[in-house]
C-alpha cells in the first residue's frame, strides 16, 4: 500500500521485491488441476498458501489441487508453479454498472450524476476476473465522495463473492477507475462502455456538482459464470506449459484421477506425456498417486505392473515416484459432520521433498521425514501388505507411534536405474541443471581448452558441495566423482562438428534402508546386540 503525499512529511511506499526464477533450484514443483477462479491455462508462480488463495482462492469440494497445494505450503515448500484447468467453453460472471443516466431529448444527466468527479463514461461492464461459476452472485457496491480522505473526489469499491472475503478498494480516482479496479481487484474488471449519442466527455464534467456523496443502487450482482470440465487436451498443454518452466523440478497432478476426467485411456496418455517429458528434459521428477479405485493392496501393484512397467521403458519409469496410501487432513468445509478428508498424498510428500531440498540439497533422500499438518493415513497396512506394496514399487507412508506421519520409501519406479533411489535422480537432476548454468553461456565460444576448463570448473563446484555434504562416497574428493573435458573426450571430429563432450562419473552415497540387529542370549543370561 503506499500513503499520497497531501502534506510535508515522510511518506513510504511499499514495493514487493522481484521474483528472481533460479534454473539451479530443485525444490519448485508443478501443479495442475481444478481450482476455485484464477487465470485459466497460464502457469501462476505462487510463494506461500496465503498468496495462493489472493489468486486461486481457497478450498473447494470439487478438487484436490486446492488440498494438495495446502498440504505442500503446510510442509514447508516455499513456492509453486500452478496451472489452472478449465473447459474451453466455461463463461465469465458479468453485470452492468449503470453510474448515471442520460436524457436524450433533454440532453440532462440525472441529477444525483457527480460531475466533479472526473468520470469518463455513465455506464461499466463488471466482470469477473476470471472464469467459472465462482462469480456468481457476487455483488458489487461502489460509493462516491466528492472530497475523500486527500480533500479530492473518490470512489470505493465493495466487492463481496459468495464463498470468499470481501474486498474493499478505496481511495480510488474516478478519473482513472478502470484502470486501478483492475490493477488492484482479485476479484472484478472494470471497462467502460460508450457514450450514448449526443453525450460528450465535457458534458459529463460541465453539469451541476452533484451530491457530496452517494451510493449507486441497486448494487451490481454478477450472473451468467459457467465452469465446464477440463478435458484431455486442457491436461495435455498444462504439461507442455510446465515443461518450459525452467524452475519446475517436481510435477504433481492431484487432479488426474478426479471423477470428471475418468476416461482411464485419457489419464494414461495424460501419465505417460509427464513421464516423457520428464525423461526428455532429465530435470525433474514426477510424483505420482494411486487411483482411489486401486488402493489396495493387489490392485495398486497390479495398477503399477500393468500400466507403468509393462508399458514404459526403464529410462522413462526412473523419473516417476508413486507414495500412498492417500492421507486424512482436516477439512474446514465439511463442518463439525465431516471436519476431515481422505486427499491423494503428493502433495504433501511433495512439499516433504522441497523442504528437506532447502534444508540438506536434492541429494538427500525424502525418507522417514515426518508429514505435516496430515493427521491420519486413509489406509492401514500390515507387515505383509507392506512389505508386497514396497517390493511392487510403491513408497510407503507410515504412521510412528513416537514420530507421528512419515515419508517411508524413497525410490524411483525404474528398478535398474543407478540404485534406484529418489536421491540419486535428484542428484542427477541438480547436474543437469548446473551443466545447463554453465554451458548456456559458452555456446558461442570457441571450442578449446579454456571452454573445456570452464565446464570443468562449474560441475566440480556443484560436485564438491555434494561430497561435502554426504550425497556421494568416497574418502576423497577424487573418489567421489571424476569430471573429464579434454583433448580425450574432444577428438578433432568433434570440434569440426560443434560438439563439446563432458565425462562426469559420479558414486553416490547408498541410502541406509536396512539395519539387521543379531541378538544372543548367553548363558548367563545376558543379552548382547550385534550390527551386522
Amino acid at each position: 500500500m503506499s500513503a499520497t503525499a497531501a502534506v510535508p512529511g515522510l511518506y513510504y511506499t511499499f514495493v514487493k521485491p522481484p521474483r528472481t526464477q533460479s534454473p539451479l533450484r530443485t525444490d519448485v514443483a508443478g501443479f495442475f488441476g481444478r481450482t476455485v477462479r484464477g487465470p485459466v491455462g497460464t502457469p501462476v508462480r505462487i510463494e506461500g498458501w496465503r498468496e495462493y488463495i489472493s489468486v486461486f482462492g481457497g478450498l473447494t469440494t470439487d478438487a484436490m489441487t486446492p488440498y494438495a497445494l495446502r498440504g505442500y505450503f503446510d510442509n514447508n515448500a516455499d513456492a509453486a508453479h500452478v496451472v489452472r484447468l478449465l473447459g474451453a467453453s466455461s463463461t465469465t460472471a458479468s453485470g452492468v454498472w449503470n453510474a448515471g443516466e442520460f436524457d436524450g431529448a433533454s440532453g440532462k444527466l440525472d441529477g444525483d450524476w457527480p460531475s466533479a468527479s472526473g468520470l469518463t463514461a455513465i455506464q461499466f461492464q463488471v466482470q469477473a476476473s476470471s472464469p467459472g461459476e465462482w462469480a456468481n452472485r457476487t455483488t458489487v457496491r461502489f460509493r462516491y465522495w466528492s472530497a475523500g480522505s486527500t480533500a479530492k473526489p473518490e470512489i470505493q469499491v465493495e466487492t463481496r463473492p459468495p464463498d470468499e472475503p470481501p474486498e474493499l478498494l478505496t481511495g480510488i480516482d474516478p478519473a482513472s477507475l478502470v484502470e486501478q479496479v483492475n490493477q488492484q481487484s482479485a476479484y472484478i474488471r472494470l471497462s467502460a462502455a460508450p457514450l450514448p449519442a449526443g453525450l460528450t466527455v465535457a458534458m459529463l464534467h460541465a453539469a451541476a456538482a452533484g451530491p457530496r456523496y452517494f451510493e449507486w443502487r441497486p448494487v451490481v450482482t454478477l450472473s451468467g459464470g459457467t465452469s465446464v470440465k477440463p478435458v484431455k487436451v486442457d491436461y495435455l498443454d498444462a504439461v507442455r506449459l510446465l515443461g518450459d518452466k525452467v524452475e519446475v523440478a517436481l510435477m504433481v497432478s492431484p487432479d488426474l484421477y478426479h471423477a470428471d476426467f475418468s476416461d482411464t485411456d485419457a489419464q494414461w496418455e495424460v501419465l505417460t506425456a509427464m513421464l516423457t517429458q520428464a525423461d526428455e528434459l532429465h530435470d525433474r521428477l514426477v510424483v505420482l498417486d494411486v487411483p482411489p479405485q486401486k488402493s489396495d493392496t493387489n490392485c495398486a501393484v497390479k495398477w503399477i505392473q500393468d500400466n507403468l512397467r509393462a508399458r514404459l521403458t526403464e529410462e522413462v519409469l526412473r523419473n516417476a515416484a508413486v507414495y500412498h496410501p492417500r492421507l486424512i487432513v482436516p477439512d474446514p468445509l465439511g463442518g463439525t459432520a465431516n471436519p476431515l478428508r481422505s486427499i491423494p498424498s503428493s502433495g504433501c510428500v511433495t512439499g516433504v521433498i522441497s523442504r528437506l531440498d532447502l534444508q540438506f540439497g536434492a541429494y538427500f533422500t525424502p525418507a522417514n521425514a515426518p508429514i505435516n499438518e496430515a493427521v491420519d493415513l486413509a489406509t492401514l497396512f500390515d507387515a505383509n501388505q507392506q512389505s508386497i506394496l514396497y517390493s511392487g514399487g510403491v513408497n510407503l507412508l507410515t504412521c510412528s507411534p513416537s514420530l507421528g506421519l512419515l515419508v517411508w520409501g524413497g525410490r524411483v519406479l525404474g528398478e535398474r536405474s543407478p540404485g534406484g533411489f529418489v536421491a540419486h535422480r535428484r542428484l542427477i537432476h541438480l547436474l543437469v541443471r548446473a551443466i545447463r548454468r554453465v554451458a548456456e553461456p559458452l555456446v558461442f565460444d570457441n571450442n578449446g581448452p579454456q571452454l573445456w576448463l570452464s565446464l570443468v570448473r562449474g560441475i566440480t563446484t556443484v560436485l564438491l558441495e555434494a561430497y561435502r555434504a554426504g550425497a556421494l562416497k568416497g574418502d576423497q574428493p577424487n573418489q567421489a566423482f571424476q569430471v573429464v573435458c579434454d583433448a580425450t573426450t574432444n577428438p578433432p571430429a568433434n570440434i569440426d562438428n560443434g560438439f563439446v563432450v563432458c565425462l562426469v562419473n559420479v558414486a553416490p552415497a547408498v541410502p541406509m534402508e536396512f539395519i539387521t540387529l543379531r541378538v544372543s542370549v548367553s548363558e548367563q543370561g545376558q543379552l548382547e546386540v550385534f550390527e551386522s
